[in-house]
């Protein structure tokens, strides 16, 4: 019998719809399980060990994260409720897709679209749209904002240098693939789409596209919360294959450093290399996941 465990730790941030966890996976023995005992005892010594690291950390897993330079992708209540089947290919494979490439995004919903300050706007397949949101949507894009339709076109916004119109989304191909193989259907992203996209030029990550990152601020300082599920397979392996190849891209201006954190272990610096009008920080190894940040060395 094997067991999995998660510490979770919960974004902050008011649109929440991801929860970064620290996933501790556990195999039990044959002599364990004759022994419940010893099993209990091992069992309480590993969530006494998470806990007293979860405790020591606490400021830096818990305190509140704000967005940075987030790509905004749009929740349309009425379209779950009325074309859920399209609707909701789009939307998970949207967020999957950022979430496997590593770029900041935030939910936006009708609540919060007046109120969303990012510079890129997405809408996958939102076939339902009420008056009020198209005219917000019109402030969006007088605002200088840039929108990208996936699939479906329901704004009745005319043709603008602003606006980039995908006939059909590719999120759906992109789920599509997912659900028939994660390690293989991650190979195949959608480039153009990608390529229309702006990541945040002054926190960018390179990881494999297994990692998932929770970008945020925390305390003024950009942060990157790393969970790996490279390697996992349901009911055969639990242990996630290191990551060895991440790294944190920042402009060669920055005088900075970064700090590392891995899943119980210790905060330790990184200094980075100069490459070219770049600041590369290679992160060491990691399996479960880790968390790093940007320290200012002025």
């Amino acid at each position: 019998m094997r067991l999995t465990r998660c510490l979770a730790v919960p974004r902050s941030y008011q649109f929440k719809t991801v929860t970064t966890q620290f996933c501790h996976t556990r195999g039990a023995s044959a002599q364990l399980k004759r022994s419940g005992v010893e099993h209990s005892v091992r069992n309480r010594a590993t969530r006494t060990a998470i806990f007293q690291w979860t405790a020591t950390q606490e400021k830096i897993l818990y305190a509140p994260r704000l967005p940075i330079r987030p790509v905004g992708v749009y929740f349309s209540p009425a379209s779950r409720n009325f074309d859920a089947p399209r609707f909701l290919a789009s939307y998970r494979g949207t967020l999957l897709l950022l979430l496997q490439n590593h770029i900041e995004f935030q939910i936006v919903t009708p609540r919060t679209l007046a109120t969303f300050r990012g510079s890129q706007l997405i809408l996958p397949d939102v076939s339902f749209l009420a008056d009020i949101e198209r005219s917000e949507l019109k402030n969006f894009l007088a605002g200088h904002g840039r929108l990208m339709i996936s699939g479906l076109d329901s704004t009745a916004l005319p043709a603008s240098a602003q606006i980039m119109h995908f006939k059909e989304s590719p999120a759906v191909a992109y789920l599509t693939r997912l659900e028939k193989g994660i390690a293989e259907g991650s190979k195949h992203v959608p480039a153009e789409f990608l390529a229309a996209l702006q990541p945040n030029p002054e926190f960018l990550i390179e990881a494999g596209p297994l990692v998932a990152v929770n970008i945020g601020s925390v305390d003024g300082k950009p942060h990157a919360f790393f969970v790996n599920f490279a390697g996992l397979v349901p009911h055969r392996n639990l242990v996630p294959s290191p990551e060895s190849n991440a790294r944190i891209v920042v402009p060669a201006s920055c005088k900075c450093g970064l700090e590392f954190l891995p899943f119980l272990g210790k905060v330790r610096r990184i200094e980075g290399k100069a490459k070219g009008d770049r600041l590369v920080f290679e992160l060491p190894a990691f399996d479960r996941g880790s968390v790093v940040w940007i320290e200012n060395t002025k």
